[in-house]
């Protein structure tokens, strides 16, 4: 059966959608899309457009589980034949590390329409607050020298945002100059990279390596991205890695604090936005890991004098928040339409207003009014660790929001 769908508009005002299939029964996946995309070129052609597709479209659909670039994809004679020759195959790939999984991939695609495909590998973005050089190293690499290896003359740098877009941008910076480097054949050498980032950006590639580190501050499990958008009460993250890793909480803001001793003053005594944006990163999980640490130590304990004191850390909190905010919103109306600030804005204000909660609890506890918060007496009683790194997913254990 075919999953391509077709939007039928009615004599009402309505439009209503219905399987292909219902409206003009079976018809082979392949001969579809072959028959689209010839369209599509055509329409290319009458404006001296060169169009590229993901080429994972061909071998899904030659695949019994539709998988990507699966090994048993069996695509026709005819289907192969049929491919628009003005059309660009992109092979993606942004997570394997063996340059054989590349080469391999590379040659079907030979063998598929008789050309060399169009390369998207990833400078890794996606799902982090900051560039991760470790991950684009281990993925890059290997698929550059495949590329290499197999004559592939044209590569893209993908740079992805989900869940958010609130990675910083211009931290990929240093992976775009460090992949460049490789693609246009130099040796990976740190120095030479160094020179020409001082002399496109302004900046200190260090730097930017340095705050790189942020990613998995003890566990590979472990993403400062469950850290910044866990909830300070529920703790949903905080309890998965307790099951995962014990002593957690010292090995990142231990890891945290070395990281922002390791930023190192601009010669010209201007760090760049973006650097200040990642120290403060830094510094808001570093405050939001202390914060929950004294707040269980002092609630398990019973000790009133020390939840006084954790009480009044509260203005704190949502005052560091509210800077992080302001950051996020400098860098993001830098370089975008307004649109997508807003969920930045209401995670951050929802967190603020999360320490709020938590201030008025303690008073309620303190002054006798309640006998207990219940958020700080669950106890997780399985192993398996649920949470993501997906704000709806750790915000609340509610998926009504």
């Amino acid at each position: 059966m075919t999953y391509i769908t077709y939007i039928k508009q009615d004599r009402c005002k309505n439009a209503k959608e219905y399987p292909f299939i219902d409206l003009y029964g079976y018809e082979r996946g392949f001969n579809i899309f072959n028959r689209h995309l010839q369209k599509v070129s055509n329409i290319c052609d009458k404006y001296g457009l060169r169009p590229m597709i993901w080429s994972d479209m061909y071998f899904r659909l030659g695949a019994p589980g539709r998988g990507d670039y699966d090994q048993s994809a069996i695509i026709p004679e005819d289907v192969r034949t049929a491919i628009p020759p003005t059309v660009d195959l992109v092979y993606w790939e942004y997570s394997k590390e063996e340059k054989a999984d590349y080469a391999d991939v590379i040659r079907r695609h030979r063998n598929l329409a008789g050309c060399v495909p169009v390369m998207a590998t990833g400078i890794w973005t996606c799902i982090r607050t900051w560039y991760d050089h470790k991950k684009t190293f281990k993925t890059v690499k290997p698929c550059l020298d495949a590329c290499n290896e197999e004559k592939v003359k044209e590569v893209l740098f993908t740079l992805w945002q989900d869940d958010g877009a609130y990675c910083e941008y211009d931290s990929a910076l240093a992976g775009l100059c460090w992949a460049a480097e490789l693609a246009y054949g130099g040796s990976g050498d740190e120095k030479i990279i160094k020179e020409k980032f001082r002399s496109i950006c302004s900046a200190s590639y260090e730097n930017y390596l340095k705050l790189s580190e942020i990613h998995y501050p003890c566990e590979e499990t472990i993403s400062e991205v469950s850290l910044l958008w866990d909830d300070p009460l529920f703790g949903i993250n905080w309890n998965d890695n307790d099951n995962l890793a014990t002593g957690w909480v010292e090995t990142a803001i231990e890891k945290y604090r070395r990281i922002l001793l390791g930023i190192e003053p601009e010669s010209d005594s201007s760090i760049p936005d973006e650097i200040n944006h990642g120290v403060l990163l830094l510094e808001v999980i570093i405050k939001k890991l202390e914060f929950r640490r004294r707040l269980l130590e002092a609630y398990h304990a019973g000790d009133r004098a020390a939840l006084a004191n954790v009480k009044t850390a509260t203005p704190e909190m949502c005052a560091i928040l509210k800077q992080l905010l302001l950051s996020f919103r400098k860098r993001w109306m830098l370089r975008n339409k307004p649109f997508g600030f807003e969920v930045i804005q209401l995670r951050l204000n929802s967190a603020i207003g999360r320490y709020e909660e938590i201030a008025m609890r303690l008073d309620e506890l303190l002054s006798g009014k309640i006998s207990n918060i219940p958020e700080l007496d669950e106890t997780r009683c399985s192993t398996v660790q649920y949470s993501v790194p997906r704000f709806f997913l750790l915000a609340t254990g509610s998926l009504i929001i």
